[in-house]
This record gives C-alpha cells, structure tokens and sequence, in this order.
C-alpha cells in the first residue's frame, strides 16, 4: 500500500491536506500521476454535480442513506 499526500496552499493562507490511499506499485504509476488521477476523479465529479443542478434542477443529496436515497 501506499499513501499519497498533498497540501494545497489556498490565496488566503489556508492550507488543505489531501490523502490518496493506492496498491498500484511505484514503477507502475508515478506519485505526479496518481495525483493527476485523483484530481482528475474531482473534475469529472463536479462537472456532473453541475450539470445535473443546472440542466436538470436537481440538488445535492446530504443524506447517503440507501432507502433515504430511494424516497428523494
């Protein structure tokens, strides 16, 4: 196993850690790409999350119960 980690530096001061956990062995894939990848996931995520709001008026669901889910 290995854990990946990166500390974001936001304008204001504010710093933001993040932790990739992986199996995937060093010579297979880099710590740059495992990071690219793990940002990747994000963008992908928000512009879907984006897309369903704006186009479709659908909001967010904060609770991630399975039958919760199922009565939205």
């Amino acid at each position: 196993m290995r854990v990946i980690r990166h500390w974001q530096h936001k304008p204001g001061g504010e710093i933001v850690e993040a932790s990739w956990l992986t199996n995937l062995p060093r010579r297979q894939v880099s710590r740059r790409s495992l990071y690219a990848m793990a940002k990747s996931r994000w963008l992908i995520e928000n512009r879907g999350f984006n897309d369903a709001k704006n186009r479709y008026g659908l909001e967010h669901i904060c609770d991630h119960h399975p039958r919760r889910m199922l009565i939205i």
